[in-house]
C-alpha cells in the first residue's frame, strides 16, 4: 500500500505541475505577443522622436549658423523690413541702420522660440499618437524630414507662421508613417526551461522574450518578461503583470484589454479627435460611450425635449471639456489609477482656453473594449456628470 501511495502521488503531482504549466503557455500565447507589440510601439515612437529631435535641432542651429554668416543685414537695414518683423521699435530705439547687430539677434531669438515650440508641440503629438496605430488614419502624402522641417520651423529669415492644428496633422503622419513599417509580433516557439522554472519565447519581428511566473499567497502568479536577463537569470522587467488563473485552475483568460493602454486607448481617441476638430468625434464618442452613460444622457434629452422646449436644458457646456468653449485643447499626465477585471478609473490634466482642470473618469468593459461610463472634474468646481443627470431626472 505504501508503495501504491509512492507511486501515486508523484503521478498526482506531475498533473498539477502540468496544469500550472499548461495555464502559463496559454497566457504566453494569449497576451504576450499584444504585450511585446505596446512595447515595440512606443520603444519605436520614442526613438523616432528623440532621432527627430536632435536631427531638427542640428537643423536649426544649422540655419541660425547661415544666417548669421551671410548676414541678410541689407534687409534689416530699412524700417520696411523691421516693421515685417514686428521690430520697428527696436529699430528706431537703436538709430535706424546702426542697430542691425541687435535686431539680428531679435530675429534669431524669434527663431529659436519658434523652433522650441514646434519641436514641444510636434513631440507631445508624436506621444499622443498611439491610438493610430490600430485606426483607420491613412497617410495622404509622401514627406521628407527637410520638407516636414521647412514647412514648421523655416529658416531665421523666413518663419512660416504658427499652426497648432498643421503641426498636429504631420505628428499623426509622422506616427502612422512609423507603424506602417511594423509588423505585429507572432510567437515561433515557446520553451520552458524546468530547471530555471523560466519560459523562452523565441518571435518573429520582436526579440526574443525571457518569461517567468512568480506564485502569490493568494494563488494567483506575478508575470514579469523581457528581451533580456539580469545577473541572477531572471527576466529584466520593468513591469510586473498579475495572471487570472489560481492553483493551477485558470478562472479567467488574461485579456490584452486589460492593459493599460487598452483601457486608456477610447480616452486617448476621443480628446485626439475633439483637439483636432475632427469628424470623427462623434462615431469615436459613441464608440467609447459606455451603454449606461448612453442611457443616462438619452433620458435627459427626452426630458428636456418635453418639459424644457425653447430652453437650454441640462446640457449647458459640453461634459468632456467642462466648457462651453475649447480652444487648443490637449491632454496631459493620463494614466489609470485603478482597475479591476470590469471597471476602471482614469486621470489626466485637460488643458482648454489655457486653463487646466483636473479630469477622473470611470470606465467599464463592455464586450471587451473599455468604455467611459462618468466624466468627472476633480477641480475646485467639482462636477459628477452621472451624479448630476440622476438628480436632475429625480428632483
Amino acid at each position: 500500500m505504501k508503495k501504491l501511495l509512492f507511486l501515486l502521488l508523484p503521478t498526482a503531482m506531475l498533473i498539477g505541475c502540468n496544469t500550472t504549466t499548461k495555464n502559463q503557455k496559454a497566457w504566453i500565447y494569449e497576451t504576450l505577443p499584444e504585450y511585446v507589440w505596446i512595447d515595440k510601439t512606443y520603444d519605436a515612437l520614442e526613438q523616432d522622436a528623440d532621432q527627430r529631435t536632435d536631427k531638427y535641432v542640428a537643423w536649426a542651429n544649422q540655419a541660425i549658423e547661415e544666417y548669421n554668416d551671410k548676414g541678410e543685414s541689407d534687409d534689416l537695414n530699412t524700417l520696411i523690413a523691421a516693421d515685417l518683423w514686428g521690430l520697428s521699435d527696436l529699430y528706431l530705439l537703436g538709430g535706424g541702420s546702426s542697430s542691425a547687430e541687435k535686431k539680428r539677434a531679435a530675429v534669431i531669438n524669434k527663431y529659436k522660440k519658434n523652433s522650441e515650440t514646434v519641436l514641444s508641440v510636434l513631440t507631445s503629438e508624436i506621444d499622443k499618437s498611439f491610438s493610430y496605430r490600430d485606426s483607420s488614419y491613412e497617410i495622404t502624402a509622401s514627406l521628407t524630414d527637410e520638407e516636414i522641417f521647412h514647412s514648421l520651423f523655416g529658416t531665421p529669415n523666413n518663419i512660416p507662421e504658427m499652426n497648432y492644428e498643421g503641426i498636429s496633422n504631420v505628428a499623426k503622419w509622422i506616427a502612422v508613417n512609423t507603424f506602417q513599417d511594423m509588423e505585429r509580433p507572432v510567437i515561433a516557439s515557446c520553451e520552458y526551461q524546468k530547471e530555471k522554472d523560466l519560459w523562452v519565447v523565441r518571435m518573429d519581428n520582436a526579440d526574443t522574450q525571457y518569461v517567468k511566473f512568480y506564485k502569490r499567497d493568494d494563488g494567483e502568479f506575478d508575470v514579469e518578461y523581457g528581451s533580456k536577463l539580469k545577473t541572477d537569470g531572471t527576466p529584466d522587467s520593468e513591469d510586473t503583470y498579475t495572471t487570472n488563473f489560481k492553483n493551477g485552475k485558470k478562472v479567467q483568460s488574461a485579456s490584452p484589454t486589460d492593459s493599460e493602454e487598452y483601457i486608456l486607448k477610447g480616452v486617448r481617441a476621443i480628446y485626439a479627435a475633439i483637439a483636432d476638430d475632427n469628424s470623427n468625434f462623434i462615431e469615436l464618442d459613441q464608440k467609447y460611450t459606455s451603454t449606461g452613460l448612453k442611457k443616462a444622457i438619452d433620458d435627459v434629452n427626452a426630458y428636456d425635449e418635453k418639459n424644457n422646449e425653447g430652453y437650454i436644458g441640462f446640457f449647458e457646456f459640453d461634459y468632456h471639456l467642462m466648457a462651453q468653449d475649447s480652444y487648443n485643447v490637449s491632454i496631459s499626465e493620463l494614466k489609470v489609477d485603478s482597475a479591476n477585471a470590469k471597471t476602471a478609473k482614469v486621470s489626466f490634466n485637460l488643458h482648454n482656453l489655457g486653463e487646466v482642470t483636473p479630469m477622473k473618469l470611470e470606465m467599464v468593459k463592455e464586450d471587451g473594449e473599455w468604455k467611459i461610463d462618468n466624466y468627472i472634474d476633480a477641480g475646485e468646481d467639482y462636477y459628477d456628470l452621472r451624479a448630476n443627470i440622476d438628480e436632475y431626472l429625480n428632483n
